[in-house]
């Protein structure tokens, strides 16, 4: 059966959830998806393993979290800091179809994978980018997780009750949020 996005290749540079997210939807509908990892350590995700007091693990030791935000993918260990590592990323970017990010400006430049490159080796490619604060204004530089957007969009003080103090959403509430709406 042939599925939506069949034929379309995507390679995922995101970690935490807000930027591999969006390519894991996109992977359920049959993207083939190629996500980037930096050796040794991989995703910083795959060490997450617990929400409070309750550990959330596979058999194996492995991250629920990091399983969840990268099915359907195929990982590569690319170092990025290397012109040898960039140049893998560079010969992906010419036949693919859609280059997802979640890295800081300054990281993406540092690391040669930015808009102005990868739109130079192939026009045509769809260039997403996720920011924590965009791309303009005082904090664009900045990294943003979760628990900031919770607390910056007011939604950790909509949940709370009145006198009480503002709650906080343990299962990553605005990373989901950006994953689907950068997947759409």
């Amino acid at each position: 059966m042939k599925t939506p996005l069949e034929g379309i290749r995507i390679i995922d540079c995101g970690i935490f959830h807000a930027g591999p997210g969006g390519p894991a939807i996109l992977g359920d509908l049959g993207a083939d998806v190629i996500k980037i990892e930096r050796p040794k350590t991989g995703d910083p995700m795959r060490a997450s393993g617990q929400i409070g007091n309750v550990p959330l693990r596979l058999p194996g030791g492995r991250s629920i979290f990091f399983e969840g935000a990268n099915r359907n993918k195929k990982s590569v260990t690319v170092d990025l800091n290397t012109s040898q590592g960039q140049s893998i990323v560079h010969r992906l970017s010419e036949r693919s179809d859609v280059f997802m990010t979640n890295m800081r400006r300054q990281a993406v430049e540092k690391l040669n994978i930015s808009y102005p490159v990868i739109s130079k080796l192939n026009p045509r490619l769809i260039y997403a980018s996720v920011s924590a604060f965009g791309r303009k204004g005082p904090d664009r530089d900045n990294g943003g997780f979760d628990y900031q957007g919770q607390a910056r969009s007011g939604f950790m003080y909509s949940m709370g009750e009145e006198g009480m103090p503002p709650i906080v959403s343990q299962f990553g509430i605005i990373d989901q949020i950006t994953a689907i709406m950068t997947s759409h």
